[in-house]
């Protein structure tokens, strides 16, 4: 809708340059592009195909964690607008995603006692796993 996506193309045997290069001018007319081997679709579905999804559960969360103490308005403004640039910082930073947590939270101060929360309720690995089964039912849906 934004332009913002991005598509995994997957060249069969008998594409050729030419072929490769019209079908990524296609894509990226949408957002970007990236070339893969073939058998990774189907985690690329699982990824960035339902990934999307997973992001805005997310956002809802944030702002049901500010539920009563914000405007609902106001809380979605915030949650969108924190996650567009924490992922531009994680997309242009040059650092890691552990690196980048460490930046923001202050020893004993609030984004400490949040990730707390979040590892006890293993936020890493549930959210791991919600990918993982996006691929497999990817992997379901393209055997038929």
């Amino acid at each position: 809708m934004i332009r913002e996506g991005v598509s995994a193309i997957a060249p069969g045997r008998t594409a050729r340059g030419g072929d490769i290069v019209r079908v990524r001018q296609i894509f990226d007319a949408l957002g970007k592009t990236v070339l893969v081997p073939e058998h990774y679709l189907d985690a690329v579905t699982g990824l960035s195909g339902s990934g999307p999804a997973f992001v805005y559960e997310f956002i809802s969360g944030l702002m049901k964690g500010s539920s009563g103490k914000l405007p609902a308005a106001l809380a979605h403004r915030l949650a969108v607008q924190t996650v567009i640039g924490s992922a531009r910082t994680a997309q242009i930073s040059g650092k890691t995603l552990d690196q980048l947590v460490t930046m923001v939270a202050s020893p004993k101060g609030t984004t400490v006692a949040g990730l707390k929360v979040l590892a006890k309720k293993h936020l890493r690995a549930t959210v791991a796993q919600a990918v993982q089964a996006a691929t497999r039912r990817a992997r379901e849906l393209s055997k038929g």
